[in-house]
């Protein structure tokens, strides 16, 4: 009995390792294919000013200029963006602060309040 249970023992085993490494296989090819988009995208703008005859310099200069164009609006788009965020967070930070300054001074207020009571009544006793 304790050699079926080794055999059994070694196939699971294999098994795990076998399902792992194609687990782990897949996964690095899918994050492969990830990082090769932004290659292919530039390769697709270079491809696309070429001709099967060749390409001229001025044509290849052109694409890159676009796509430099291309970059820098979206550079700007994001400081845009970028900027209208940090007003809004600079916005919702001053409401913060305004509204922890009326509650600790609400607290304050009723804190005095009762401890005014408080000595009132204290000293009320010794009037006698």
């Amino acid at each position: 009995m304790s050699r079926a249970k080794g055999i059994l023992a070694a196939g699971t085993f294999t098994g795990l390792i076998l399902i792992t490494m194609l687990a782990l296989g897949f996964g690095g090819s899918q994050a492969q294919s990830f990082a090769a988009a932004p290659a292919a995208q530039t390769a697709e703008v270079v491809s696309s000013t070429t001709s099967a005859s060749g390409s001229s310099n001025d044509e290849t200069l052109r694409a890159w200029q676009e796509y430099s164009a291309q970059l820098e609006q979206t550079v700007q788009i994001l400081q845009q963006r970028d900027l209208a965020y940090r007003q809004q967070l600079e916005a919702s930070n001053q409401t913060i602060v305004q509204l922890q300054n009326q509650i600790n001074s609400g607290r304050n207020r009723s804190s005095f309040a009762a401890q005014g009571e408080r000595e009132g009544f204290e000293f009320g006793d010794f009037d006698d």
